[in-house]
Order: structure tokens, then C-alpha cells, then sequence
């Protein structure tokens, strides 16, 4: 199977695509971290009764350590 041959405009739409796209991934991630709803949700969810907080800090103490470069 032979690839099909893009425009040359092509790899520009690409890039423009994935610009868009992270930009409005950033916008998303600060408007739901300036939420004190969302903070509030993340907290109990970190904190609350299947506790995810320890586990997570017990599973980073558990993980080799990384030499630093």
C-alpha cells in the first residue's frame, strides 16, 4: 500500500490543528483549576474515603528514585 501524497499546505494545517488544540486544552485546564468547585472535587476525591492521596504518596516512596542529570 502506497501513501497518498498531501498538499502542500497540508503539514501547516497540522501544525495549526495541534496549536488550536493545545491552546484550548490550556484554557480548559485554567479555568477549571481557578474553580473552587473543581478544587473542592479534586479534594475530596484525593482525600475522601478510597483514599487516593496515600496511596498515590505510598506508591511514590516506593518507586526507585531517579538519578538527577
Amino acid at each position: 500500500m502506497t501513501a497518498t501524497p498531501r498538499p502542500w499546505w497540508w503539514a501547516a494545517a497540522l501544525t495549526d490543528a495541534i496549536i488550536d488544540a493545545f491552546d484550548a486544552y490550556t484554557t480548559m485546564s485554567k479555568q477549571a483549576l481557578n474553580s473552587e468547585r473543581v478544587r473542592a472535587g479534586f479534594k475530596a476525591i484525593l482525600l475522601g474515603p478510597a483514599q487516593w492521596y496515600e496511596a498515590l504518596r505510598e506508591r511514590g516512596s516506593a518507586a526507585p528514585q531517579s538519578s538527577p542529570r
